[in-house]
């Protein structure tokens, strides 16, 4: 688990494309999930021509979570062409703000 300071959160995706010859297309799914199972939110964007050994950032809108329960960040990142097995680009990350004693 990560542990985050009593603020707004939001995330910086980079998506790089390393040692590619082509452009390509990625589509981002961002899911956030709190420990009862709901979610908090949802984005779906497209990063459009990304070219050979260049990077492109992606940055979410901030969001307010409560103390003292954990979120869950779902990241699923898939070029457009080229579908892939959905386990090898999902991510995630557990987080949550300390309660106040």
């Amino acid at each position: 688990y990560k542990v985050l300071l009593d603020k707004e959160v939001s995330l910086q995706l980079v998506i790089a494309n390393e040692g590619n010859v082509e452009e390509t297309e990625v589509v981002i799914l961002i899911l956030v999930t709190n420990e009862f199972g709901e979610t908090v939110f949802e984005k779906r964007t497209k990063l459009n021509t990304i070219g050979p050994f260049e990077s492109k950032s992606y940055y979410t809108e901030p969001l307010k979570i409560e103390k003292g329960i954990v979120y869950e960040w779902f990241i699923l990142v898939e070029e457009t062409e080229n579908e892939e097995d959905f386990e090898d680009n999902i991510y995630s990350v557990k987080a949550f703000i300390p309660p106040e004693d």
